[in-house]
């Protein structure tokens, strides 16, 4: 026995035992039909030292004894969890070592081990990206299972996904550049778990696993239990079933919008008249499409590509022919065609009434937002703890503007008094004093209440006159960001 970390002495003969209990015939069949080893020529192994990524890595370890000169093991340390994070390292290597496979590891640069569930999977993707451009991998195989394809489901529907992001993750996948692979994805984690007992092969524990903090977590260890125990069928089979179901469903769709996509490809651009004919799922798609080529022909960031759900009732609606995309790049319609063009350097202009809960895009890749809630005191704490960010957001009373918010650039004239100043001044000599450029004054949006008189100016705190007290019970909260693009 590897005292240190657990490993058992006869580590590659257990391994063989484990792949007997699930031989390749048990694996995904897209995966297995993708995994044509012997024409590849490097394969990484992502492991994190838990219990899934283990029993992947040991199968793979067993199924393919002459190919091992094509794997290496991969792992990304957050340093979470401090010691214990480097223990898993550890593991991670030992185990690399004890089954004569390279290993390569890269520890987080961020200067805290606070993170939120984005950053982290960021932080690894990015790993893998830098890694992928230096070795080329063929395809990099993940540890997921059945029980994370519930979680993932659960975790997706409130943000508001189509069918394409309900099948996720996938057995085979794409992300850039890199191939995924997940060859026990139909496979439930009790299996995994018993599997591994039966052979005595050890695997790390994260103790994070257990906190409250992470909305996946949380689905883990309380949503899906109670869903599972209020039913009478087997959950995650019917979950497996269901995805394979929609799986099917969005390949059909890919197939009818390609099909769809040539009829709209034309010049000098998208041809609305064949597009505005297809349902809407099929307008996502060729919109979609016709995105990324444009990204192939450089008019477009490859993030653009991914927005076609929120351009597409902008299309239907035609209440605005310009809708800016990016800090250098702008939508059109005209005689009946979808363009991509230059944007303008800026773009002063006239009152428009902002409405809730909808993002309207400026030029300089900026977009604008106002949402109504209530008042917590969390909210009120931050608030007066002054964590609220003036550049990119305000929270403002909600009595002060009953009828809405309403924006435009600035004017001649115009006077603002921002919370905690001595008084009103000229919006003029307030963007002096700040040192603004030309080009930042006229392209800064103002909001206004229906009155006319100034709520907020990005980069300056909201109005005196809207400032929230104890009193208040209802806020809106004003966002001027970057959109991303």
């Amino acid at each position: 026995m590897n005292q240190a970390m657990g490993l058992p002495d006869n580590l590659t003969g257990q391994a063989h035992k484990l792949h007997r209990l699930f031989p390749k015939e048990t694996w995904n069949k897209d995966v297995l039909k993708a995994l044509n080893i012997e024409k590849l020529n490097l394969i990484g192994i992502a492991c994190s030292g838990g219990i899934d990524s283990t029993f992947t890595l040991l199968q793979l370890y067993s199924a393919f004894p002459e190919y091992h000169s094509k794997f290496i093991v991969l792992h990304f340390n957050h340093d979470l969890r401090g010691k214990d994070s480097d223990r898993d390292e550890l593991f991670v290597s030992s185990l690399a070592k004890n089954l004569g496979l390279p290993f390569k590891a890269q520890k987080t640069k961020r200067k805290t081990r606070k993170a939120d569930e984005d950053t982290l999977r960021s932080e690894r993707l990015d790993f893998l990206k830098d890694i992928q451009k230096r070795k080329n991998f063929d395809f990099i195989i993940q540890g997921h299972h059945l029980n994370d394809v519930a979680e993932t489901l659960l975790w997706r529907i409130p943000r508001g996904v189509s069918v394409d992001g309900l099948i996720s993750p996938k057995a085979v996948s794409k992300v850039g550049e890199i191939n995924f692979l997940r060859p026990f994805i139909s496979l439930p984690r009790k299996s995994i778990l018993e599997a591994m007992q039966e052979c005595g092969l050890p695997w790390r524990e994260d103790s994070s696993n257990n906190s409250s903090k992470y909305l996946r977590n949380r689905i883990r260890k309380t949503v899906l239990p109670t869903w599972d125990n209020g039913i009478d069928r087997d959950l995650l089979q019917g979950i497996a079933t269901t995805k394979n179901f929609l799986a099917e469903d969005a390949h059909a769709l890919k197939i009818y919008a390609e099909k769809a996509f040539m009829d709209c490809d034309s010049e000098p651009g998208l041809d609305l008249n064949q597009f505005l004919e297809f349902p809407n799922a099929i307008q996502r798609r060729v919109l979609s499409l016709w995105l990324h080529k444009q990204v192939s022909n450089n008019q477009l960031s490859p993030s653009l590509s991914t927005k076609a759900h929120q351009l597409v009732p902008w299309i239907q609606g035609k209440s605005n022919h310009l809708h800016q995309l990016s800090e250098h790049s702008m939508m059109r319609i005209k005689d009946g065609f979808l363009l991509i063009e230059p944007t303008i350097e800026t773009c002063p202009f006239s009152l428009l009434k902002l409405p809730t809960n909808s993002k309207i895009y400026l030029p300089k890749g900026t977009f604008l937002h106002a949402a109504y809630s209530k008042l917590n005191e969390e909210l009120l704490l931050g608030i007066k703890e002054k964590r609220i960010q003036t550049e990119t957001d305000a929270i403002l009373d909600a009595s002060f503007a009953p009828k809405g918010v309403f924006i435009r650039t600035r004017k001649d004239g115009d006077r603002f008094h921002p919370l905690g100043a001595p008084g009103h001044k000229k919006v003029s000599d307030l963007m002096i004093d700040r040192k603004w450029n030309n080009s930042r004054k006229e392209s800064t949006p103002i909001f206004l209440d229906e009155d006319g008189k100034i709520l907020w100016i990005p980069g300056f705190p909201p109005a005196e006159f809207a400032k929230v007290t104890a009193g208040t019970t209802k806020v809106i909260r004003l966002t001027y960001r970057n959109s991303g693009t």
